[in-house]
């Protein structure tokens, strides 16, 4: 069987440029979906953290706007590029997700086909829409409220739900996360790094750092951690 060594920040605060102190951790998914991809194809993967302590996951990781289902994540993303097909152009922030909920452009989209609307004329009534939400850095929803296209087939009422179900799954997203990393025995009593043997290191058939804010403070310049990656 082969075997991985999983070196993971324990770090639990971060000191920023003010000198106040933030919580931090590990990436959530850069442990997760890794580890779970891992297992899955039947690899050992022992977990090691600097000191030997418990780590936690970065508390901003875990928010629900990092967690929206992939298939809705994946529709948006392909009706952006039909109008902001310039790759200096395509850059979406935690607004787009958060504030305007572009997000729930698929589910509009599927509602629409619901109706009776053609799949053409459908997506061009969602594309428009998200394209003027995106151009005015306006609600996508509202949009979409004000559009007599739309309102004539949904009620504001009904796009509004929309809107909450995708919100929904993004909180039920995370906390299955939350639930799988608390099931994960590694990530409750990781291996100290420094105290591995050559031997134990050796053995192992590859390292794999997960990323956060976390792994800025306790890897770059941990003893135990040059000596396991050297």
């Amino acid at each position: 069987m082969a075997k991985l060594l999983m070196i993971v920040s324990s770090a639990r605060v971060i000191r920023l440029a003010d000198g106040s102190d933030h919580p931090t951790g590990y990436r959530a998914e850069e442990v997760r979906v890794p580890y779970e991809t891992f297992v899955a194809a039947g690899v050992d993967v022992v977990i090691a953290t600097p000191d030997g302590k418990a780590p936690q996951p970065d508390p901003w990781g875990l928010e629900p706007f990092f967690h929206y289902p992939q298939v809705d994540e994946d529709f948006m993303f392909s009706v952006i590029r039909r109008f902001a097909y310039h790759s200096d152009r395509v850059r979406v922030t935690f607004t787009h997700f958060s504030e305007l909920n572009l997000v729930a452009v698929r589910r509009v989209y599927l509602a629409l086909l619901g109706t009776g609307m053609e799949p053409a004329e459908a997506r061009k009534a969602v594309e428009s829409a998200a394209h003027r939400a995106w151009r005015r850095n306006s609600d996508f929803i509202e949009v979409l409220a004000a559009d007599d296209e739309v309102t004539n087939r949904l009620s504001v009422e009904r796009i509004r739900e929309i809107r909450d179900q995708v919100w929904q799954a993004s909180q039920a997203n995370a906390r299955q996360a939350v639930a799988a990393l608390s099931g994960i025995a590694g990530l409750r009593h990781p291996r100290c790094l420094s105290e591995l043997t050559d031997e134990e290191i050796l053995s192992c058939d590859g390292v794999f750092i997960p990323g956060g804010h976390g792994a800025l403070v306790d890897l770059p310049d941990n003893g135990g951690y040059s000596t396991a990656t050297r």
